[in-house]
């Protein structure tokens, strides 16, 4: 496993790009509580986060959150559907 100051430096590259890097999971999430190799849980973890469940409970929850902070809605993404999301 990579030292904690070379995620870090991974983490603050990302963070610049403008992506969130502060809730990652590790195969060891899964690992520590279902037996199987770590392949087996990057799928798990792959599964888990890609479904549109989970996409569609984040933007409603990004949504609320933004909304108690009185953010102004300012756009839409057409693209991605975004605008049922929001």
């Amino acid at each position: 496993m990579k030292n904690q100051t070379e995620i870090e430096k991974a983490k603050d590259v990302l963070r610049e790009a403008g992506y969130y890097v502060d809730n990652l999971w590790q195969a060891e999430d899964v690992t520590s509580r279902f037996a199987c190799t770590e392949d087996e849980a990057q799928e798990v973890l792959e599964e888990a986060f890609n479904n549109d469940w989970l996409t569609e409970q984040m933007f409603v929850e990004i949504k609320e959150v933004a909304m108690q902070k009185y953010l102004e809605k300012v756009s839409i993404i057409e693209s991605q559907n975004y605008d049922n999301q929001i």
